[in-house]
């Protein structure tokens, strides 16, 4: 497991990702919650951790992403949102 954390998704967050990304919601739960726990690699930016696996969606090579951001001085993780990417997504990687 990458991060050692409780990372929360709100309700709110939750019908953002099932309203904009359906499919990760609908057709990729397992590969999400698989995104969380075991990333291939991360990318971080300021503030934020992009968590990422390869996965097959509707027979072809995609990525996974799931946007983790946080708050230093409360030590909490929160997810922001998720997405498929069809090109690899590019960053400073961290982890993997």
């Amino acid at each position: 497991m990458f991060l050692d954390e409780v990372i929360d998704l709100t309700e709110e967050c939750f019908e953002k990702i099932k309203k904009s990304h359906p499919e990760v919601i609908l057709d990729l739960m397992n590969e999400f919650e698989a995104t969380i726990v075991t990333p291939d690699f991360v990318i971080i930016k300021p503030n934020q951790y992009k968590l990422v696996k390869k996965i097959m969606y509707k027979e072809k090579s995609k990525w996974l992403a799931v946007i983790v951001i946080w708050d230093k001085s409360i030590n909490s993780y929160w997810i922001v949102t998720a997405y498929i990417s069809r090109l690899p997504i590019k960053g400073e990687i961290i982890y993997g």
